[in-house]
């Protein structure tokens, strides 16, 4: 009896620790994922090859400036999808989907560095 309750507490920490690490990625892909009406585990899959400091730091400037960091971060996820998938219908997809949504999908040389893939 009692290594159930153990057990129990044990999966409840895990989860609750889990849940906590991971609430900046989570912000950060419902956020973009909204503005480009695409599923967040996509958006959040370009966050956790980003590694956890650069992505609770991007969280934490589009929690300070939503507006104008919104197209920084649809800038990460383009340039993630070009360099993960390079085919052509894939860049158009992207490229399609951003600007439908009233964003930029220009790139300047600045935005290659935006992505820092661990």
């Amino acid at each position: 009896m009692w290594w159930g309750v153990g057990a129990t507490i044990i999966v409840v920490a895990t989860w609750a620790a889990v849940r906590a690490g991971t609430k900046d990625v989570r912000y950060v892909g419902m956020t973009v994922g909204k503005a480009l009406r695409v599923k967040a585990p996509i958006i959040e899959q370009v966050l956790l090859a980003m590694g956890q400091e650069r992505c609770t730091l991007l969280a934490n400037q589009i929690r300070s400036w939503p507006q104008s960091m919104i197209q920084t971060a649809v800038s990460v996820v383009f340039v993630y999808q070009i360099v993960k998938n390079k085919h052509p219908g894939n860049v158009e997809w992207w490229r399609a989907r951003i600007e439908e949504k009233g964003l930029s999908s220009n790139l300047d040389l600045d935005d290659r560095d935006l992505v820092h893939v661990s």
